[in-house]
């Protein structure tokens, strides 16, 4: 038999539901587990992103910025690529890819004199802002930070970048910041239209974080409110989560929220007396003894 407390006591903090074989009793808070906030936060900037940089609503194309690229963009990202995507997919067939000429700026800061020449910038991997260290003498920074990696994928442009940025260094003599500005290049590749004829841009993007450490999260983050639920009140024998998997997340599996509840011991989650993993029809009990 069971009974729903949340409709019976509007005045105070309830669990979802009271379960009974007219012997022992167990109350049970309900949550919903997710791919913790790195992944979280990454999925749904790359869902807002399919639609927002789409250039029409029907042909599906990847975008693929620098590797090191994180989500979500932030809106004047957004604001500058979006008409440059639609551009540059004009006339992209299926299966073809074309670099989208994406406009940077920044200034260059003369740091010291120096016999041998040393360009750098915010980024750890700045290959192409060093190689303009050997076009000019003295100790030079490109503040450029906020910004994603530099990336080019033609010649054309890498030569035109180290043109600028040199001509910049040495304008930065004078004592006074010199602007530059400059143009990358992301590759969209256009792929199989879907037979919904529903398109969009997917951005190719990599998380900032680790599988085993989101599902620790995850789990964490949804006992912590179920507990406050018995803080006040003991409702029933036992009291337990039940945290469910698949609805909210698509990258942690079951076995890696198992992991993630095993390693919690007692006094993680007193007061409640077991945490119950629910991830489709199967539904695995953890049972902790104070």
């Amino acid at each position: 038999m069971e009974s729903w407390p949340d409709d019976r006591y509007d005045a105070e903090s309830s669990p979802d539901v009271l379960l009974t074989d007219g012997a022992d009793a167990v109350a049970i808070e309900i949550k919903q587990l997710t791919d913790g906030e790195s992944f979280h936060t990454h999925d749904r900037a790359l869902q807002s992103l399919i639609e927002r940089l789409a250039p029409d609503s029907a042909r599906s194309y990847a975008l693929f910025p620098p590797p090191s690229i994180r989500l979500p963009f932030d809106r004047a990202l957004v604001k500058q690529i979006r008409p440059r995507i639609a551009i540059a997919a004009t006339e992209l067939r299926v299966g073809e890819a074309v670099e989208v000429p994406i406009p940077r700026r920044a200034t260059v800061r003369f740091l010291d004199q120096s016999d041998v020449g040393f360009v750098c910038c915010f980024h750890a991997r700045s290959d192409d802002v060093r190689a303009v260290s050997r076009e000019v003498a003295g100790i030079y920074f490109l503040e450029d930070g906020g910004g994603p990696d530099h990336q080019f994928l033609s010649e054309e442009r890498r030569l035109s970048f180290h043109q600028a940025l040199t001509r910049a260094c040495r304008d930065s003599e004078r004592g006074e910041r010199a602007e530059v500005e400059w143009f990358e290049e992301w590759e969209l590749r256009r792929g199989e239209d879907s037979d919904e004829g529903e398109g969009g841009v997917l951005v190719i993007a990599a998380v900032a974080g680790f599988l085993e450490s989101a599902a620790i999260e995850s789990v964490d983050k949804a006992i912590r409110p179920a507990k406050k639920k018995f803080e006040a009140k003991k409702w029933a024998g036992r009291q337990a989560v039940a945290l469910h998997a698949g609805e909210q997340q698509q990258e942690l599996s079951p076995a890696l929220f198992e992991s993630a509840i095993a390693r919690l011991e007692a006094a993680d989650v007193q007061p409640l007396d077991s945490v119950f993993l629910v991830s489709g029809t199967h539904v695995r009990p953890f049972n902790f003894t104070r």
